[in-house]
Protein backbone atom coordinates (compact mmCIF):
# COMPACT_ATOMS: atom_id res chain seq x y z
CA UNK A 1 0.00 0.00 0.00
CA UNK A 2 1.39 3.24 -1.11
CA UNK A 3 2.12 6.51 1.52
CA UNK A 4 0.69 9.21 0.02
CA UNK A 5 1.60 12.93 0.72
CA UNK A 6 -1.33 13.27 3.23
CA UNK A 7 0.48 10.39 5.58
CA UNK A 8 3.37 13.00 5.74
CA UNK A 9 1.03 15.89 6.50
CA UNK A 10 -0.28 14.20 8.77
CA UNK A 11 2.98 13.11 11.11
CA UNK A 12 3.99 16.61 10.48
CA UNK A 13 0.51 17.98 12.16
CA UNK A 14 0.88 15.93 14.96
CA UNK A 15 4.90 16.42 15.64
CA UNK A 16 4.37 20.14 15.13
CA UNK A 17 1.31 19.64 17.57
CA UNK A 18 3.37 18.19 19.90
CA UNK A 19 6.21 20.50 19.43
CA UNK A 20 3.61 23.62 20.34
CA UNK A 21 2.15 21.61 23.38
CA UNK A 22 5.65 21.03 24.49
CA UNK A 23 6.77 24.86 24.00
CA UNK A 24 3.36 26.19 25.62
CA UNK A 25 4.18 23.89 28.59
CA UNK A 26 7.97 24.93 28.56
CA UNK A 27 6.59 28.27 28.43
CA UNK A 28 4.23 28.25 31.55
CA UNK A 29 7.15 26.46 33.28
CA UNK A 30 9.36 29.44 32.96
CA UNK A 31 7.08 32.18 34.14
CA UNK A 32 7.45 33.67 37.35
CA UNK A 33 5.12 35.43 39.42
CA UNK A 34 6.34 37.79 42.13
CA UNK A 35 4.49 36.88 45.46
CA UNK A 36 4.32 38.91 48.58
CA UNK A 37 5.79 37.98 51.94
CA UNK A 38 6.27 38.45 54.93
CA UNK A 39 8.77 41.61 54.94
CA UNK A 40 10.13 40.94 51.30
CA UNK A 41 8.75 40.09 47.96
CA UNK A 42 10.06 37.49 45.64
CA UNK A 43 10.13 36.74 41.96
CA UNK A 44 9.45 32.22 42.12
CA UNK A 45 8.70 30.00 39.60
CA UNK A 46 5.10 28.38 38.36
CA UNK A 47 4.54 25.79 40.99
CA UNK A 48 2.45 24.61 43.22
CA UNK A 49 1.84 25.95 47.18
CA UNK A 50 2.06 23.38 49.34
CA UNK A 51 2.32 25.35 52.40
CA UNK A 52 2.59 29.24 53.56
CA UNK A 53 2.37 31.50 56.37
CA UNK A 54 1.72 35.11 56.97
CA UNK A 55 3.89 35.07 60.65
CA UNK A 56 5.40 38.55 60.57
CA UNK A 57 8.76 37.04 62.48
CA UNK A 58 9.61 33.40 60.65
CA UNK A 59 7.61 31.33 58.61
CA UNK A 60 7.79 28.96 55.18
CA UNK A 61 6.80 29.26 51.54
CA UNK A 62 6.93 25.77 49.88
CA UNK A 63 6.09 25.23 46.44
CA UNK A 64 6.11 22.19 43.87
CA UNK A 65 7.40 23.70 40.92
CA UNK A 66 6.03 22.98 37.48
CA UNK A 67 7.74 20.16 35.83
CA UNK A 68 9.22 21.30 32.36
CA UNK A 69 8.61 18.51 29.46
CA UNK A 70 11.81 19.10 27.94
CA UNK A 71 13.89 18.99 31.36
CA UNK A 72 12.31 15.61 31.76
CA UNK A 73 12.91 14.34 28.51
CA UNK A 74 16.75 15.41 28.83
CA UNK A 75 16.97 14.28 32.26
CA UNK A 76 18.09 18.17 32.51
CA UNK A 77 15.83 18.21 35.89
CA UNK A 78 15.18 16.29 38.91
CA UNK A 79 11.32 14.30 38.86
CA UNK A 80 9.86 16.37 41.85
CA UNK A 81 11.26 20.01 41.45
CA UNK A 82 10.62 21.70 44.46
CA UNK A 83 11.55 25.19 46.33
CA UNK A 84 10.85 25.94 50.22
CA UNK A 85 11.48 29.58 51.71
CA UNK A 86 12.01 30.23 55.19
CA UNK A 87 12.41 33.58 56.66
CA UNK A 88 13.53 34.33 60.16
CA UNK A 89 13.99 37.57 62.71
CA UNK A 90 17.86 36.63 63.03
CA UNK A 91 20.64 36.72 60.83
CA UNK A 92 23.88 34.95 60.22
CA UNK A 93 27.07 36.45 58.64
CA UNK A 94 28.38 34.32 55.46
CA UNK A 95 31.06 33.86 57.45
CA UNK A 96 28.65 31.91 59.52
CA UNK A 97 26.85 30.58 56.84
CA UNK A 98 30.30 28.85 55.69
CA UNK A 99 31.90 27.80 59.35
CA UNK A 100 28.58 26.88 60.57
CA UNK A 101 25.57 25.98 58.64
CA UNK A 102 27.12 24.44 55.18
CA UNK A 103 28.95 21.96 57.43
CA UNK A 104 25.26 20.70 59.02
CA UNK A 105 23.85 21.15 55.59
CA UNK A 106 25.99 18.49 53.76
CA UNK A 107 26.41 16.17 56.99
CA UNK A 108 22.81 15.89 57.44
CA UNK A 109 22.28 15.00 53.20
CA UNK A 110 24.88 12.80 53.80
CA UNK A 111 23.33 10.74 56.33
CA UNK A 112 19.70 10.99 54.11
CA UNK A 113 21.12 10.37 50.70
CA UNK A 114 24.46 8.80 51.23
CA UNK A 115 27.17 10.15 48.90
CA UNK A 116 29.88 12.22 49.78
CA UNK A 117 27.99 15.19 50.20
CA UNK A 118 30.31 18.63 49.51
CA UNK A 119 30.13 21.76 48.33
CA UNK A 120 29.94 22.26 44.60
CA UNK A 121 29.41 26.14 44.18
CA UNK A 122 30.19 29.07 46.41
CA UNK A 123 28.68 32.27 45.06
CA UNK A 124 28.51 35.64 46.53
CA UNK A 125 26.39 37.86 44.76
CA UNK A 126 26.31 41.15 46.32
CA UNK A 127 26.59 42.29 49.92
CA UNK A 128 23.53 40.83 50.89
CA UNK A 129 23.27 37.80 48.92
CA UNK A 130 24.95 34.61 48.52
CA UNK A 131 24.10 31.21 47.26
CA UNK A 132 25.80 27.75 48.05
CA UNK A 133 25.24 24.31 45.79
CA UNK A 134 25.86 21.29 48.14
CA UNK A 135 25.39 17.62 46.25
CA UNK A 136 27.24 14.66 44.94
CA UNK A 137 27.40 16.54 41.26
CA UNK A 138 23.93 14.35 40.09
CA UNK A 139 21.60 15.71 42.46
CA UNK A 140 22.54 19.60 43.49
CA UNK A 141 20.89 21.10 46.04
CA UNK A 142 20.84 25.54 46.25
CA UNK A 143 20.74 27.16 49.60
CA UNK A 144 20.53 30.73 48.94
CA UNK A 145 20.08 33.56 51.15
CA UNK A 146 19.02 37.18 51.28
CA UNK A 147 20.22 38.74 53.94
CA UNK A 148 17.71 41.94 54.66
CA UNK A 149 19.31 43.58 57.84
CA UNK A 150 21.15 42.36 61.07
CA UNK A 151 17.60 41.15 62.55
CA UNK A 152 15.96 40.06 59.04
CA UNK A 153 17.19 37.24 56.78
CA UNK A 154 15.50 34.80 54.18
CA UNK A 155 16.66 31.13 53.07
CA UNK A 156 15.88 30.00 49.88
CA UNK A 157 15.95 26.07 49.19
CA UNK A 158 16.03 25.02 45.49
CA UNK A 159 16.05 21.81 43.80
CA UNK A 160 15.13 21.58 40.20
CA UNK A 161 18.20 20.98 37.96
CA UNK A 162 21.01 18.08 38.13
CA UNK A 163 23.77 20.58 36.85
CA UNK A 164 25.16 22.48 39.83
CA UNK A 165 25.56 24.99 37.38
CA UNK A 166 22.28 25.56 36.16
CA UNK A 167 20.80 25.32 39.39
CA UNK A 168 22.74 28.28 40.88
CA UNK A 169 22.36 30.32 38.04
CA UNK A 170 18.42 29.62 38.42
CA UNK A 171 18.81 30.56 42.57
CA UNK A 172 20.71 33.49 41.30
CA UNK A 173 17.99 34.96 39.61
CA UNK A 174 15.29 34.80 42.32
CA UNK A 175 17.62 36.12 44.79
CA UNK A 176 18.40 39.12 43.15
CA UNK A 177 14.53 39.41 42.41
CA UNK A 178 13.96 39.77 46.19
CA UNK A 179 12.92 43.15 47.56
CA UNK A 180 13.06 43.59 51.24
CA UNK A 181 10.60 45.61 53.10
CA UNK A 182 11.44 45.03 56.67
CA UNK A 183 9.39 46.28 59.79
CA UNK A 184 9.70 46.40 62.96
CA UNK A 185 7.22 43.04 63.59
CA UNK A 186 9.43 41.41 61.27
CA UNK A 187 12.63 42.04 63.72
CA UNK A 188 10.47 41.25 66.75
CA UNK A 189 12.24 38.45 68.37
CA UNK A 190 9.99 35.34 70.32
CA UNK A 191 11.92 35.25 73.89
CA UNK A 192 11.09 31.60 75.70
CA UNK A 193 9.16 31.67 79.14
CA UNK A 194 11.79 31.16 81.65
CA UNK A 195 10.61 29.17 85.45
CA UNK A 196 14.43 28.72 85.83
CA UNK A 197 15.64 28.86 89.45
CA UNK A 198 17.10 31.63 90.98
CA UNK A 199 20.96 30.70 90.74
CA UNK A 200 20.97 31.19 86.58
CA UNK A 201 21.09 34.26 84.95
CA UNK A 202 20.70 35.87 81.61
CA UNK A 203 24.41 35.89 79.45
CA UNK A 204 25.21 38.54 77.32
CA UNK A 205 25.15 36.48 73.78
CA UNK A 206 23.12 38.06 71.39
CA UNK A 207 22.65 35.79 68.50
CA UNK A 208 20.17 33.27 70.96
CA UNK A 209 19.34 33.04 74.58
CA UNK A 210 21.91 31.60 76.49
CA UNK A 211 21.66 30.94 80.53
CA UNK A 212 24.31 30.04 83.05
CA UNK A 213 23.73 28.83 86.82
CA UNK A 214 26.27 29.39 89.62
CA UNK A 215 26.27 25.52 89.48
CA UNK A 216 28.06 25.11 86.01
CA UNK A 217 25.07 24.44 83.81
CA UNK A 218 24.40 25.79 80.38
CA UNK A 219 21.42 26.74 78.23
CA UNK A 220 21.06 27.89 74.96
CA UNK A 221 17.52 28.28 73.63
CA UNK A 222 16.88 29.75 69.84
CA UNK A 223 13.20 29.21 67.84
CA UNK A 224 13.38 27.59 64.74
CA UNK A 225 10.28 27.62 62.05
CA UNK A 226 7.88 25.07 61.95
CA UNK A 227 7.30 21.61 63.88
CA UNK A 228 10.71 19.69 63.44
CA UNK A 229 9.30 16.40 64.80
CA UNK A 230 6.99 16.14 62.02
CA UNK A 231 9.49 14.09 60.39
CA UNK A 232 11.83 12.25 63.54
CA UNK A 233 13.93 10.51 61.18
CA UNK A 234 15.04 13.52 59.87
CA UNK A 235 14.88 15.68 62.54
CA UNK A 236 17.40 12.86 64.43
CA UNK A 237 19.71 13.48 61.34
CA UNK A 238 19.57 17.39 61.55
CA UNK A 239 19.95 17.04 65.49
CA UNK A 240 23.16 14.90 65.05
CA UNK A 241 24.58 17.03 62.74
CA UNK A 242 23.62 20.38 64.38
CA UNK A 243 25.74 18.63 67.84
CA UNK A 244 28.79 17.58 65.58
CA UNK A 245 29.07 20.93 64.08
CA UNK A 246 28.11 22.69 67.40
CA UNK A 247 30.53 20.76 69.55
CA UNK A 248 33.21 20.38 67.03
CA UNK A 249 33.56 16.77 67.03
CA UNK A 250 32.57 14.23 65.03
CA UNK A 251 28.96 12.10 66.63
CA UNK A 252 28.57 8.83 65.49
CA UNK A 253 24.57 7.87 65.61
CA UNK A 254 25.27 5.11 68.12
CA UNK A 255 26.06 8.17 70.88
CA UNK A 256 22.81 9.69 70.33
CA UNK A 257 19.65 8.43 72.05
CA UNK A 258 16.25 9.48 71.94
CA UNK A 259 14.36 9.77 75.43
CA UNK A 260 10.95 9.50 76.47
CA UNK A 261 9.22 12.44 75.25
CA UNK A 262 8.95 15.01 78.34
CA UNK A 263 5.05 14.91 80.25
CA UNK A 264 4.14 18.63 79.33
CA UNK A 265 1.69 20.74 78.10
CA UNK A 266 3.15 21.00 74.79
CA UNK A 267 4.70 18.17 72.44
CA UNK A 268 8.36 17.50 73.74
CA UNK A 269 11.20 15.77 72.70
CA UNK A 270 14.45 15.01 74.76
CA UNK A 271 17.66 13.73 72.94
CA UNK A 272 21.11 12.72 75.09
CA UNK A 273 24.40 12.55 73.10
CA UNK A 274 26.97 10.40 74.93
CA UNK A 275 30.55 11.38 75.52
CA UNK A 276 31.60 8.17 77.38
CA UNK A 277 35.57 9.32 76.90
CA UNK A 278 35.52 12.74 78.32
CA UNK A 279 31.80 11.27 80.74
CA UNK A 280 29.76 13.82 79.56
CA UNK A 281 26.46 14.21 78.35
CA UNK A 282 24.88 16.93 75.64
CA UNK A 283 21.02 17.42 75.74
CA UNK A 284 18.85 18.76 73.39
CA UNK A 285 15.57 19.35 73.51
CA UNK A 286 12.02 20.49 71.84
CA UNK A 287 8.75 22.40 72.37
CA UNK A 288 6.39 22.89 69.66
CA UNK A 289 4.83 26.37 70.28
CA UNK A 290 1.79 25.66 67.95
CA UNK A 291 0.15 29.45 67.82
CA UNK A 292 3.74 30.97 66.45
CA UNK A 293 4.23 28.02 64.21
CA UNK A 294 8.04 27.26 65.79
CA UNK A 295 9.83 25.16 67.58
CA UNK A 296 11.74 25.80 70.55
CA UNK A 297 15.10 24.47 70.69
CA UNK A 298 17.28 23.62 74.10
CA UNK A 299 20.56 22.63 74.39
CA UNK A 300 22.09 21.94 78.31
CA UNK A 301 24.94 20.74 79.74
CA UNK A 302 25.90 20.58 83.43
CA UNK A 303 28.33 18.78 85.37
CA UNK A 304 26.15 16.79 87.02
CA UNK A 305 23.81 15.96 84.14
CA UNK A 306 21.55 13.21 84.09
CA UNK A 307 17.93 12.71 81.84
CA UNK A 308 16.34 13.63 85.18
CA UNK A 309 17.82 17.32 85.57
CA UNK A 310 17.61 17.41 81.82
CA UNK A 311 13.58 16.87 81.68
CA UNK A 312 12.92 19.26 84.63
CA UNK A 313 15.06 22.20 83.12
CA UNK A 314 12.93 21.49 79.90
CA UNK A 315 10.02 21.77 81.96
CA UNK A 316 11.20 25.05 83.49
CA UNK A 317 11.38 26.69 79.98
CA UNK A 318 8.40 27.48 77.47
CA UNK A 319 6.60 29.14 74.39
CA UNK A 320 6.59 33.17 74.51
CA UNK A 321 3.07 33.40 76.81
CA UNK A 322 3.24 31.04 78.98
CA UNK A 323 3.88 31.79 82.41
CA UNK A 324 7.05 33.23 83.12
CA UNK A 325 9.56 35.57 85.76
CA UNK A 326 12.64 38.03 84.47
CA UNK A 327 16.14 36.20 85.62
CA UNK A 328 18.92 39.44 86.37
CA UNK A 329 21.90 39.01 83.90
CA UNK A 330 24.41 36.25 85.13
CA UNK A 331 27.37 38.80 85.75
CA UNK A 332 24.67 40.54 88.68
CA UNK A 333 23.68 36.89 89.72
CA UNK A 334 27.80 35.87 90.02
CA UNK A 335 29.12 39.42 91.39
CA UNK A 336 26.71 38.46 94.34
CA UNK A 337 27.43 35.21 95.05
CA UNK A 338 31.05 36.32 95.05
CA UNK A 339 30.68 38.93 97.34
CA UNK A 340 28.79 36.32 99.78
CA UNK A 341 32.02 34.28 99.47
CA UNK A 342 31.42 32.04 97.05
CA UNK A 343 34.46 31.90 95.52
CA UNK A 344 34.23 29.39 92.65
CA UNK A 345 31.80 32.20 91.29
CA UNK A 346 34.43 35.54 91.35
CA UNK A 347 35.94 33.96 87.68
CA UNK A 348 32.70 32.83 86.29
CA UNK A 349 31.99 34.62 82.53
CA UNK A 350 29.00 36.08 81.36
CA UNK A 351 29.03 34.97 78.01
CA UNK A 352 28.57 31.13 76.61
CA UNK A 353 31.75 30.80 73.89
Amino acid sequence: MSRGPGTGLVVLATLVGLAVAIFLKERAAAKVERVELPGFSIELPAGTVTETSRLPTGGSHKVDLKSSPLGAITRRETSNPKLAIQWMAQSATQEEWREIYLPTFSKAIGAAAGGNQRVLRDETIDKQRWLNIVGTGDVPIGFGVVACDENFQVVVIFGRYRDADRQAEELGKILRSAKCSVSESNRARLVAALRLPERFGRTSNTDFEGYQSLDGEVLMINFTNGDVLRDRKAYRIIATSLLSTGLGREIDDSQVKYLPDPNLKRPASLIRADFPETDEKFYVGTQFCDEHDKTLMFMWLARDASDELAQERLSQVGCPGDESRDLRMFSEVSADACARGEKTACDLGDSIE
